[in-house]
């Protein structure tokens, strides 16, 4: 086997890339740790189906898009609830705990225009931004979005009862009313169509061209009913774009397309997700890490479609969050069937579409990351709450108080340090040694030659008989055995 090319790049311990052997530790899964309400959806052009928040660190501020969806919707006679009434809204924050408002005085509501919203309609029912970190973009198009849109079929006539979705016009030519049935209660023969956004500071947006850039296949449901995500995969040099798919006999999934110009589409493709279990992946939330981007990192939302917690509400399904990482973004591993956010002991976060963590993570603190989940969705006092995770903090190496070891794959790095993401208990501790490809232990850096680390640290350097230089190592294989007593190792790196 080749040996792992990792130069001074971060690699957290996600999955078994760098990893050959295990003995008596394993990868285990950390959850986020609930903190403040950052953003009560309680502005009257918000409200409790307010959803698919977009965050990120932009020019010394953080940043948040979302939708903003209003109980209530006016409907005209024998006309569906549509999206008309949604908007795309706004809000910055300096710590990324105490998020404001801002009056645009872009988008009029009730006669004012002291609100938050950049624009409204059915394009803003489900909004993915991201920035543009391509080197080449146009600076007047730094800032990219991805809508959906619905649409009639034009050339269907004959309905199937898994069609429902927004529906705000008159039947199309040809298309007759069931018996019994109402245009209302109707299941509708439209197509969803992904239309593209440009703007050059994430306020001030236009179309990119006139016409949608991508339909949704029939296959079974021709749907993006999803918060599409999108960025710049600086990897593959290429846009990339995750969103809706369906399986049979109707199972939602995840399906991806890439792009050299953010005009041009190649046809969609499913993830592969390997032997994971088949579930209702309701949205995902993909980002590349930016610790490493390298790593791509996505967040879907479980959905248990036939599982309802209070009798009392109108809506089955509950929800929460899963995690997955892939180093391509086309083979996904999700080693970890377990949820990544659960619920709670809160009863509203049981009821449908709850926990979506959105697009985007923020530095917080140093050791710290936050992400942020929709709460209590379809309720009065819908909410979008912060979670935080430890820096790195999304799998580590554990071993407990018995010990255990893990041992990598040859790796050449460049570094002149070697520092770890590392937690022990006061009583537990880390060693290294460094071997040869054949597993040899190099001189000066055996074991017995590292004295145990303990502590909590983000980069914490190793060191060999009071030396931490890996002088002559850089640019050729070695190996990490690594000894844990009950400790975690998040991620290391050769610095």
């Amino acid at each position: 086997m080749q040996p792992r090319q990792i130069g001074t790049r971060l690699e957290p311990l996600l999955d078994d890339w760098l990893v050959e052997r295990f003995a008596g530790a394993q990868l285990r899964l950390h959850h986020p740790v609930p903190r403040e309400i950052a953003l009560r959806f309680d502005r009257p052009w918000e409200g409790r189906y307010s959803y698919e928040h977009v965050v990120m660190a932009d020019g010394g501020r953080f940043r948040m898009w979302y939708r903003g969806m209003p109980a209530g919707e006016v409907v005209a006679a024998g006309q569906r609830d549509s999206y008309a009434g949604a908007a795309t809204c706004y809000a910055e924050s300096d710590d990324g705990i105490v998020w404001h408002r801002p009056e645009l005085g872009l988008v009029e509501h009730d006669g004012s225009r002291a609100n938050n919203m950049l624009f409204r309609g059915t394009l803003a029912s489900s909004v993915g931004i991201f920035r543009d970190d391509n080197p080449a973009a146009d600076p007047a198009e730094r800032y990219k979005a991805v809508g959906r849109t619905p649409r009639v079929h034009a050339g269907r006539t004959s309905l199937r009862p898994d069609e429902i979705g927004p529906w705000s016009a008159p039947l199309p030519p040809g298309v007759a009313l069931p018996p019994g049935t109402s245009l209302r209660h109707l299941p509708t023969p439209i197509v969803d169509e992904l239309r593209l956004l440009v703007s050059p500071d994430g306020i001030h947006w236009r179309a990119m061209t006139p016409d949608a850039v991508l339909v949704a296949p029939d296959d079974p449901m021709p749907k993006f009913d999803t918060h599409t995500t999108a960025f710049w995969d600086s990897e593959h040099g290429a846009y990339v774009l995750y969103t809706r798919g369906w399986l049979p006999p109707g199972v939602r999934a995840i399906r991806r397309s890439t792009s050299p110009d953010y005009r041009h589409w190649s046809t969609f493709a499913f993830i592969d997700m390997g032997d994971a279990p088949t579930e209702h992946l309701y949205q995902n939330g993909a980002i590349p890490y930016a610790r490493a981007p390298h790593i791509r990192l996505m967040f879907p939302k479980r959905f248990v479609s036939d599982r309802q917690r209070h009798a009392d509400w109108p809506n089955p399904g509950i929800s929460d969050t899963v995690f997955m990482s892939s180093r391509d973004g086309i083979h996904w591993q999700r080693r970890f069937h377990e949820a990544f956010l659960r619920p709670g002991s809160d009863p509203a976060n049981w009821t449908d579409r709850n926990m979506y963590l959105g697009s985007g993570m923020l530095q917080t603190a140093p050791h710290e990351v936050s992400c942020y989940a929709i709460e209590h969705y379809g309720h009065p006092d819908a909410c979008l709450r912060r979670y935080t995770l430890r820096t790195d903090g999304f799998v580590s190496a554990y071993a407990g108080a018995a010990g255990g070891e893990l041992l990598t794959h040859p790796l050449v790095a460049a570094g002149a340090q070697l520092q770890l993401n590392m937690a022990t208990s006061a009583a537990g501790s880390v060693r290294v040694e460094l071997q040869q490809p054949d597993g040899t232990p190099l001189p000066g850096y055996r074991l017995d030659d590292c004295p145990p680390l303990f502590g909590d640290d983000i980069a914490r350097t190793v060191h060999w008989r009071d030396s931490a230089r890996l002088e002559g190592l850089a640019g050729q294989p070695v190996r990490l055995r690594l000894v844990l007593h009950d400790a975690d190792i998040y991620a290391l790196q050769f610095v």
